[in-house]
């Protein structure tokens, strides 16, 4: 495994889970960071979560993964979200471009970049 620590996948959490030492649940961590919607982190993994469902994707996103989604035929998808409106007060609405250029993508499993250049 060329050195890299595995942590194993982290099982599904239903919310009902406490907190050991603090009256608190998964599920009030949740409200606490995650219930606006129109937060820049939070709206991408909105947008992820639904092009996942909308193509029938299984799992789990994975932070430092190379693509966003993969479909069950096997299809990187790698998902792109920006919104007119933000949590904080505006002056003006702009929509800024999308760039997404060839890198070399992280690797979760080796810990590692893959060599070769890919988007």
């Amino acid at each position: 495994m060329s050195g890299a620590t595995e942590h194993g996948r982290a099982g599904n959490l239903d919310g009902s889970e406490k907190f050991r030492g603090l009256d608190a649940t998964v599920m009030d961590f949740w409200r606490f960071a995650m219930s606006d919607l129109r937060m820049n982190n939070v709206r991408g993994y909105l947008g992820e979560f639904l092009v996942a469902r909308a193509l029938g994707a299984a799992g789990n996103r994975v932070e430092w993964d190379a693509y966003d989604v993969l479909t069950p035929d096997g299809v990187r998808v790698e998902v792109k979200v920006r919104a007119h409106l933000q949590a904080w007060a505006q002056r003006t609405i702009k929509l800024g471009d999308f760039k997404i250029s060839q890198t070399k993508p992280w690797d979760h499993t080796t810990g590692l970049r893959r060599q070769g250049l890919e988007r």
